[in-house]
């Protein structure tokens, strides 16, 4: 992380806050952030550091790079988790949110949306467009493995509520590191 304000890419700076008197100067990396929260919000706080899982992030959506890294994932034998960022609203955190996982004969990367239950303290990952018979994505004993159906028959509070902490979580980590 680079110190101080002037030290700082443009972009950087305008992220990072004014320095003035009454204003915080945060050194605030919101891909970082995100990510830290994503693991958080997928794996819970206790499995964080044993999956082996590997976490890619992505600012903008090139399909050559993301290719090569979930085929180098699978080549060690790990799931991937791919998140996308609009390279213009890095910020707001990922706009799209996959599972790579090689299932032999082929790898499939499936990009969904993060869905919760209320008063769980774990998200999955629902894919988009296929509908509920192709089921979900959840992490068990540190490994990413698809259940059966999906996770409610209205998805859209569970949705919502994903958001809201992965948003909760990436301030927490955003702001632990300034």
């Amino acid at each position: 992380m680079k110190g101080s304000v002037e030290d700082r890419e443009p972009e950087e700076k305008a992220f990072g806050g004014l320095n003035g008197d009454d204003e915080m100067d945060f050194d605030i990396n919101p891909t970082q952030a995100s990510m830290r929260a994503l693991i958080i919000l997928l794996e819970g706080r206790k499995e964080a550091m044993t999956n082996p899982a590997i976490y890619h992030s992505f600012i903008g959506f090139d399909p050559a790079p993301v290719q090569a890294c979930c085929q180098a994932t699978a080549a060690l034998g790990r799931d991937a988790v791919v998140a996308v960022f609009d390279p213009a609203d890095v910020e707001s955190g990922p706009k799209r949110i996959g599972i790579s996982m090689d299932l032999g004969h082929l790898i499939r990367l499936q990009f969904g949306q993060l869905w919760m239950a209320k008063g769980d303290e774990r998200a999955v990952i629902v894919p988009r467009g296929v509908g509920r018979r192709h089921g979900h994505y959840a992490c068990e004993s540190g490994r990413f493995v698809r259940r059966a159906g999906w996770p409610s028959d209205n998805l859209a509070r569970g949705t919502e509520r994903a958001e809201a902490r992965l948003a909760e979580l990436t301030i927490e980590f955003a702001l632990s590191d300034a």
